[in-house]
């Protein structure tokens, strides 16, 4: 397999769950109802913002890079940026996963860890594994598109369509 077939490969995954990360806002947000009363409380999400942010930044970081090309330093900065717009969401989204797996819910309005109290029914938000996923492919995508422009000879590669 030559280094422009991987980067033919990985291309379109890292493009794709940055585009997968735009759609944060659909991912819910935690809710907790009183089981006596009508109490409600919603969490503020946190991680929804993260992720269209990162999303943006990804996608913007991706076109550049692959713009760049054949140029062997900014496609690689580009890369990188990629990478930590990824690392961003696959942290806040992360850590709400780790609460769940904990027995609580992660509270974006605080950043803190709450464990389920009496009294109290939980919702969860479904989005928040999905886009630590989406971010950690992003990411993995990203590493391997840079290591596949690292392989190629002088960077001899000729310039692509961004999301083609």
């Amino acid at each position: 397999m030559r280094a422009e077939d991987g980067e033919d490969v990985v291309r379109p995954v890292a493009t794709g769950c940055a585009v997968v990360l735009l759609f944060g806002p659909l991912g819910g947000r935690t809710t907790w109802e009183a089981v006596r009363g009508t109490s409600s409380a919603t969490d503020a999400g946190g991680y929804n913002a993260v992720a269209v942010f990162s999303g943006v930044v990804a996608l913007a970081a991706l076109g550049f890079a692959l713009w760049a090309r054949p140029r062997p330093v900014l496609p690689l900065l580009g890369a990188a940026v990629a990478v930590a717009a990824f690392g961003l969401t696959a942290y806040a989204a992360g850590v709400f996963v780790v609460a769940r797996l904990r027995g609580g819910v992660w509270v974006y309005a605080c950043w803190c860890f709450e464990g389920l109290r009496d009294g109290w029914t939980v919702a969860p938000a479904p989005g928040p594994p999905f886009f630590a996923l989406a971010a950690l492919v992003g990411a993995i995508a990203s590493l391997a598109l840079a290591a596949s422009w690292l392989r190629q000879p002088n960077g001899d590669a000729a310039p692509r369509v961004p999301f083609g």
